[in-house]
């Protein structure tokens, strides 16, 4: 048994090994997943190869990200080589540093047991199980999103601790330099002070002034960074929210909230909701404290969801602070506790032997076996390449343009990208546009075997070869190789006065 019931009071030898069993499954659970990155095969996405892509140009910002990802795959690559392991190294480390942060706040805030118990609960959550085994923004994030809890949890019962200051500062800035999502660290602040009496103390204190001042001056960088690139990560947030179209969509909220239940687990998240309602449960100012981290989160990305869209993983932020408040729920419930991390150990596994080929869910198209056959048809493009006189590689997705620069590393700085309408839309199209020097001739990759509009951009079109690559559980490969020459960008500004009323 993970966990047995006891009064609260003094740890006690059950305490330190309820401790040190937590300890233990976090390096367990840590060093299953490096085993799984190195034996499973799985090739990048798309999102993961672009990340590569940034972390060999090194800068404060991304056309749509922070760049702390693009730092982070810069050093375990350059530790490790750039294997699709390497490359994925940092979030299994990050997932068990947020632990380890979880486990010394639920020691702070509550107990020695509510600690491990938190620290497990997320090692095992659903969703950690899965980014785990990606390299995405959300696991350094959450990591430095548990740093900021553990030291706002500090000052909220010291206020004149420095080291507590120091860590929320580190916690703010690098999380906000991870993904924009850590704004949410802010939201929470403000909510939980403007509840709580002893919260609003804080105020008037030096220290925790300090605290938000250094967290901006670590997230600095970033600021100028987009200054100079006229505001191209926060515009390309403002974009993704879509929130031009129609604002209502019921069967979005519904998905949404059915993807929570994937990530946190459906027993944890009916806890969260039914302490949510718990009068006894906001007048313990501690889960008060842990509630406003986590339930704004929910509501507003739940609001973003109904008015137009929300990925399941846009709401990541609201568990870190959610799996105190389970956390302490489950304690003095030992049987719900084993029980719920032993269904989502058994989760794990079965994503390791999905992972690995070894069992196939019944579904039709199969998200892991799309993570295969990128380095095949890499192969065949760059054989189509050599045999074309090795003109320019033209790419008009970023994710095509991203992997092509992962699996043909050999022809990185010829590769270009060709924008649909003229716009920026990813990092590639700062920095290797398509334009009348680099388009004179070249042999563009596309999904589709009409270039449409985009025929329109050059002098001579000619569909140079058919790539096709059947892929077991997953929909095949296939695409078509076009020679083209005499590129000439349209005015596009010709066009919009032509639209305009």
């Amino acid at each position: 048994m993970i966990l047995s019931s006891r009064p609260s009071g003094p740890p006690d030898l059950a305490d330190y090994a309820a401790a040190r069993l937590a300890f233990a499954v976090i390096a367990a659970i840590t060093l299953a997943r490096l085993w799984f990155l190195s034996r499973s095969g799985l090739e990048l996405y798309g999102d993961e190869a672009q990340y590569f892509a940034w972390s060999r140009d090194l800068a404060f910002g991304y056309f749509t990200k922070p760049p702390l990802i693009a730092w982070l795959i810069a050093a375990t690559t350059a530790l490790y080589g750039t294997s699709e392991a390497a490359v994925r190294l940092a979030a299994p480390l990050c997932h068990a540093l947020t632990a380890i942060f979880l486990f010394a706040t639920g020691w702070r805030l509550f107990d020695l047991r509510t600690g491990a118990l938190a620290s497990m609960l997320w090692a095992l959550l659903p969703g950690v199980s899965f980014s785990s085994l990606i390299i995405s923004t959300d696991a350094p994030m959450l990591m430095f999103a548990a740093l900021a809890l553990f030291g706002y949890a500090g000052l909220y019962g010291n206020p004149a601790s420095r080291r507590d200051v120091i860590l929320l500062g580190l916690g703010l800035g690098f999380g906000l330099l991870s993904k924009l999502a850590m704004a949410y660290a802010l939201v929470g602040l403000v909510i939980h002070i403007s509840i709580d009496a002893r919260a609003r103390t804080l105020l008037g204190r030096v220290n925790f002034w300090a605290g938000i001042a250094l967290g901006a001056l670590i997230y600095a960088p970033n600021v100028v960074w987009n200054l100079e690139h006229q505001a191209a990560t926060y515009g390309h947030l403002a974009e993704n929210a879509g929130l031009g179209g129609h604002l209502f969509n019921p069967e979005n909220m519904l998905v949404f909230l059915g993807g929570q239940v994937g990530v946190f687990g459906p027993v944890p998240l009916a806890i969260l909701l039914y302490m949510a309602f718990q009068r006894r449960v906001w007048a313990d100012p501690r889960l008060r404290l842990c509630l406003c981290f986590a339930l704004p989160v929910l509501g507003l990305m739940t609001m973003q969801a109904l008015a137009s869209r929300a990925f399941a993983n846009w709401a990541a932020f609201a568990y870190v602070g959610a799996s105190l408040c389970v956390a302490r729920f489950m304690v003095t419930r030992p049987v719900l506790a084993n029980g719920n991390l032993a269904f989502h150990g058994l989760i794990l596994i079965g994503l390791f032997a999905w992972g690995l080929g070894l069992i196939q869910p019944p579904i039709k198209n199969d998200p892991v076996a799309g993570l295969h056959g990128w380095r095949r048809l890499a192969g065949e493009i760059a054989r189509e390449w050599e045999r074309s006189e090795r003109p320019t590689l033209i790419a008009t997705d970023r994710m095509e343009m991203a992997r092509l620069l992962y699996y043909l590393p050999l022809i990185y700085g010829p590769v270009r990208i060709m924008s649909s309408d003229g716009r920026a839309h990813s990092e590639f199209d700062l920095s290797a546009p398509l334009d009348a020097v680099t388009g004179q001739s070249g042999l563009l990759v596309s999904r589709f075997d009409n270039l449409g509009p985009l025929a329109e951009r050059f002098g001579a079109v000619e569909l140079f070869s058919t790539i096709n690559m059947p892929r077991k559980n997953a929909p095949a490969l296939k695409y078509y190789l076009f020679k083209v020459s005499n590129y000439h960008a349209p005015d596009f500004s010709i066009a919009r006065q032509a639209d305009s009323p």
